[in-house]
């Protein structure tokens, strides 16, 4: 038969054995916790960088899409005020023309008189 003291001891062991398997569980478990927070951060830190590159791809798309569009009225622009000049350089070429029809019908009726 057991003691009382012999008792006591044993269940002390047990308690002790108990409590030292339950701090080995709750710190396997906290390594578990403390490893899947660091890669949920990875994850989060991933998801950040691939969106802010996103975000530049677009930013760099739109400001080739504004350059292109500059260019095209500046093109414009050009094409336009080449063409004011040929219409105004083709006006004074007509006036001169109509000028000199004019000069030389002067010119006969005066020989004719």
């Amino acid at each position: 038969m057991l003691t009382s003291w012999r008792r006591t001891t044993l269940r002390a062991s047990e308690t002790a054995n108990a409590r030292n398997q339950l701090t080995a569980a709750l710190g396997g478990v906290r390594g578990q916790d403390v490893e899947t927070a660091a890669k949920n951060a990875d994850l989060n830190q991933a998801a950040n960088a691939n969106n802010l590159n996103s975000q530049l791809q677009q930013n760099e798309l739109a400001e080739k899409q504004r350059q292109a569009l500059i260019d095209a009225q500046l093109k414009a622009l050009g094409i336009g005020t080449q063409a004011s000049s040929s219409i105004l350089n083709a006006g004074a070429a007509n006036a001169n023309a109509d000028n000199k029809q004019k000069g030389g019908i002067l010119d006969t009726v005066g020989n004719l008189l």
